[in-house]
């Protein structure tokens, strides 16, 4: 499956099948990548986020997760990484995590490594793919982050 962006999208992690297309992305350790992400608190980070509030965002992923064998999904501002790790193991084709936060992204490809799972850096209201590029597009916890919200919907 061709998920090249119809314009020119950073991609600034690996794909476990595939070569590396990787610009200075260091490895962020969960101590670090709080301090350094925009919203403190706002991301899920495995090991520092408490369990009553991980679970939540995990059940969100499972829910979506009844569309995802044999699908492609794009996952709009995927934070660090887990929701598309979750949704990569439910036999889904392809998945893309994008966001904004290089911390997080290479968070995310540091922390989880499956063929079908690549992450890339995009701002979730211009997505650069072509039409029909993906069976389904998830983004959970994005809308009240978005400077326009309108314009992400």
């Amino acid at each position: 499956m061709d998920v090249t962006p119809a314009t020119p999208a950073e991609i600034i992690v690996r794909t476990h099948s595939g070569p590396v297309f990787s610009r200075n992305a260091a490895v962020v350790t969960p101590d670090q990548i709080e301090p350094s992400t925009p919203f403190t608190g706002e991301y899920v980070v495995p090991e520092k986020t408490p369990e009553n509030e991980w679970l939540p965002h995990i059940e969100r992923y499972r829910f979506a997760g009844h569309v995802a064998p044999g699908k492609v999904i794009l996952d709009v501002a995927c934070g660090t990484g887990y929701g598309s790790d979750l949704l990569a193991g439910l036999a889904a084709k392809q998945v893309i995590g994008g966001d904004a936060s290089p911390e997080a992204l290479s968070f995310a490809n540091h922390r989880f490594g499956r063929e079908n799972l690549a992450f890339v850096k995009l701002d979730g209201s211009r997505l650069p793919f072509r039409p029909s590029t993906f069976d389904a597009v998830v983004s959970f916890e994005t809308v009240e982050h978005m400077k326009d919200p309108a314009e992400f919907l």
